[in-house]
């Protein structure tokens, strides 16, 4: 009898042990979305030397400078009046001189390797029929695509026909190989040409809009502009100078807001010394001096 009872016992405690025990989860058909990775923007640090394709990475800053900006007494060791000059000559190379017979690029040795701010100039010689038609593609370094159309003329010479493309390489474009493509009637030429920074610094001087460009200059160099207004013949007086600094690029741009528009500009670096001033797009300094005396 007690045995049966104690049985009984143990029946009834598994029963309680197993109501109180978890509930073991069981697997499902049911299929859930897996999210999908998201692109993340990754932090880059700027490079210090300008790679193929690439941009200028600082911007240069952008200053005013009016006649109540300047320091109207002469700095120590530069000349109250100087002698100045134009620019030199154009480029030689023509189409008429080399007589093509059929579609040729000629491209004068001035503009063989371009930097930034300066001048590509391409000439298609050779051409059939003046009026002609020509497709011009660029192929940039960025990835970018550039379009436009010429039409032939005749040659200086009235012996030919050709068509000149021209272009300024401006401040920010990149720098590296430009793939120029040339399609006439019945003909493709194609050239590639290598843009490079500037190899030594220049002060440049937009005619369009006026602007003064510092480019190439050591960073963060400190730089005199010295402002002188042509009085007689080929003299110039110094209306005034301000000390400024370019930024770590060795940039800066300026828009002047002087009474002449005909007034010559100097720059001293404080590393770089006097620095010639050219137009934009030229290939010569626009003016030759010393304001040093």
């Amino acid at each position: 009898m007690f045995r049966k009872l104690f049985q009984m016992s143990l029946f009834v405690f598994a029963i309680l042990l197993a109501s109180c025990a978890p509930a073991i989860p069981t697997a499902t058909s049911q299929s859930t979305a897996i999210p999908q990775p998201t692109a993340v923007p990754q932090s880059t640090s700027t490079p210090s030397t300008q790679q193929e394709g690439s941009q200028s990475p600082l911007q240069p800053p952008i200053m005013n400078l009016s006649t109540s900006d300047l320091n109207s007494t002469a700095p120590q060791g530069v000349l109250n009046e100087i002698t100045y000059m134009g620019g030199m000559g154009g480029p030689g190379a023509d189409c008429d001189v080399y007589n093509y017979q059929s579609p040729t690029i000629l491209i004068d040795s001035l503009f063989q390797n371009p930097q930034r701010m300066g001048t590509i100039l391409i000439h298609v010689c050779g051409l059939s029929s003046n009026g002609e038609n020509v497709d011009v593609q660029v192929d940039v370094p960025d990835g970018t695509v550039r379009h436009s159309q010429l039409i032939s003329k005749p040659t200086s010479g009235q012996n030919y026909n050709q068509v000149d493309y021209y272009s300024v390489v401006e401040l920010n474009d990149p720098i590296g190989a430009y793939h120029f493509i040339f399609n006439g009637n019945g003909w493709t030429l194609d050239q590639y040409l290598t843009v490079s920074d500037v190899s030594n610094p220049k002060l440049i001087r937009d005619t369009d809009t006026d602007e003064l460009i510092f480019i190439g200059f050591q960073p963060n160099e400190n730089v005199q502009l010295l402002v002188y207004s042509p009085t007689v013949a080929t003299l110039a007086k110094l209306v005034g100078w301000k000390s400024l600094q370019v930024n770590g690029n060795g940039q800066l741009i300026i828009h002047p807001d002087l009474p002449s528009s005909d007034d010559v500009y100097i720059a001293i670096g404080s590393i770089s010394g006097v620095v010639d001033l050219y137009d934009k797009g030229g290939w010569s300094p626009s003016s030759f001096y010393s304001p040093v005396k």
